[in-house]
């Protein structure tokens, strides 16, 4: 398992998931 990849897609997910509730709010 490549941990980096990991944490990468982590970000990624926590970034959309704050654009979606921020795009949900407005």
């Amino acid at each position: 398992m490549n941990l980096p990849l990991i944490y990468i897609a982590l970000i990624a997910y926590a970034t959309l998931a704050v654009a979606f509730l921020c795009y949900t709010t407005l």
